[in-house]
């Protein structure tokens, strides 16, 4: 049933079932490939199958085969136009080098295998690319790459004296077994990729890639995964965190600073929490305050936290001459004069509590100047007057003037 169904694609596709064997496909992720045969031949479409299943379109080609004469010409053009090579199998045109390298087990049966087929081969982990030459063994393929262009497989045999000796099929001529080099594909420009049969059940780890991702890889080397971004996590300090990978993968980063942010905040604290890492702390609000003479303004300088309230105002003894007005929940603070009461013979202010007698003075012992500024006081009369004339407080009381003197 699968035959005659490709068999009906084919006649629809290719206009009475002449197919050109040319195709052009992506391989992984970043090559081209491509295959070339010298004839068209008439074919139709069958199902292969992948040592994992995966299905392969193939094309089974139905005109006869090459007669004893061309079989015989062929094998004597092969010999003698490249150094080293050996007809091992008579030329057919029923496969070409693809099938032969990746698909021949199948029996009974010869088929053209397009290189847009070989995809499937090494997606599903049938295969595995090799990272070098040097762990060849017999029945590796190797790939011929021109120019982001497959154009030819072959099947390692051995490696003899500095030489990759391998077997392929040419288009549709003979297999033969030639060094690597020694065949139309191997040109000036050409390079080679690696695969092999992968035979084992794997078990993937996670293995580091880059600072940012892991891939889940096997120790074959075969890949389960395209790259995977790291699952940070983070292991901190009060001022910093390292991040690793929860996967297991190997990464671990360098200590970081943190990023805060402010989550919440009270009339006492906020709340900071790491933008990376979640790391919290809570610490009392940063107050800066705006000052007025009853009232000031508080603002934290970290979150948005505000407020507003009357001055507690306290007092502070300087000296003789004045005490500090201060708030003290703020920076608010003025010098003011003190207001004194007499209690007995010592004179006390009312708000800083400082006490001080009142010595009187002989205007005549004053400067004329000082006696002048003095005099220029408003006062009335019961009431004490406070006067300060070139750093020195005197009082003034019913016209007797004072100096006034701090008590120990």
């Amino acid at each position: 049933m699968k035959k005659l169904i490709f068999f009906i694609a084919f006649i629809l596709f290719t206009s009475l079932c002449i197919f050109s064997v040319q195709a052009q496909n992506s391989i992984g992720s970043d090559l081209i490939v491509s295959i070339e045969a010298t004839h068209e031949y008439y074919g139709i479409g069958t199902i292969l199958l992948t040592p994992r299943g995966t299905e392969v379109i193939a094309i089974e080609i139905s005109e006869n085969d090459w007669t004893d004469t061309e079989i015989s010409n062929q094998k004597e053009a092969a010999e003698s136009s490249y150094s080293g090579v050996t007809v091992i199998r008579d030329a057919s045109k029923k496969y070409n080098c693809h099938f032969y390298a990746w698909a021949e087990e199948y029996p009974r049966s010869f088929y053209w295998l397009n290189a847009s087929e070989i995809n499937n081969y090494i997606d599903d982990g049938s295969y595995i690319e090799l990272s070098s030459s040097t762990s060849l063994i017999e029945g590796d393929i190797i790939l011929y790459v021109d120019d982001n262009q497959i154009k030819h497989s072959a099947v390692f045999k051995e490696y003899n004296g500095g030489t990759y000796i391998v077997t392929s099929k040419w288009d549709d001529g003979p297999v033969c077994e030639h060094p690597r080099e020694s065949c139309r594909y191997a040109t000036s420009t050409v390079s080679y990729k690696y695969y092999r049969l992968h035979t084992h059940t794997c078990t993937y780890l996670f293995v580091y890639v880059s600072e940012t991702q892991h891939q889940l890889q096997c120790t074959c080397g075969n890949t389960a995964s395209g790259m995977l971004s790291h699952n940070f996590t983070y292991t901190y300090t009060d001022t910093t965190h390292t991040a690793s990978c929860s996967q297991n993968c190997g990464y671990v980063g360098t200590a970081e600073g943190h990023t805060f942010v402010v989550e919440e905040y009270s009339d006492n604290n906020h709340v900071l929490v790491c933008s990376t890492c979640g790391y919290t702390v809570v610490e009392a609000h940063d107050l800066d305050y705006t000052n007025e003479s009853t009232h000031h303004s508080i603002e934290c300088t970290v979150c948005d936290y505000t407020s507003a309230a009357v001055h507690a105002i306290l007092y502070a003894k300087v000296n003789v001459n004045y005490h500090n007005k201060y708030c003290g929940n703020c920076t608010y603070s003025v010098a003011e004069a003190h207001t004194w009461t007499q209690s007995g013979a010592l004179y006390s202010c009312g708000y800083c509590g400082q006490v001080s007698s009142f010595i009187p003075v002989v205007p005549a012992s004053l400067s004329a100047g000082v006696l002048s500024q003095l005099m220029a006081v408003p006062a009335a009369e019961g009431e004490i007057t406070v006067a300060f004339v070139d750093g020195v407080q005197y009082a003034m009381l019913d016209g007797q003037i004072y100096l006034v003197v701090e008590c120990e």
